[in-house]
């Protein structure tokens, strides 16, 4: 959520893809994950709609599951159950 909170264009055209090479590279480095483990996560969660876009437009998160800041204060409670 970080990635997609905190992106900032680096340049004029450049569209927001919390996907890009450079975002995967610390994904897997953050979460210690494989390569093709990532590309199963992402997979899942293009196909649950958590991940929103497609490769042209860039990929973002789904907006109903930011978290909503009020006060300073961030609380997020749920339970995701992703089934194959």
């Amino acid at each position: 959520m970080g990635l997609d909170e905190n992106w900032r264009p680096v340049l004029g055209n450049e569209v927001k893809n919390i996907l890009s090479t450079d975002n995967r590279r610390a994904l897997m480095r953050e979460t210690l994950i494989s390569k093709n483990n990532l590309i199963k996560y992402i997979n899942v969660l293009k196909e649950k709609g958590l991940l929103l876009g497609d490769s042209q437009e860039g990929y973002s998160i789904n907006p109903m599951f930011l978290p909503k800041e009020t006060s300073g204060i961030v609380e997020i409670v749920f339970t995701l159950d992703i089934e194959n």
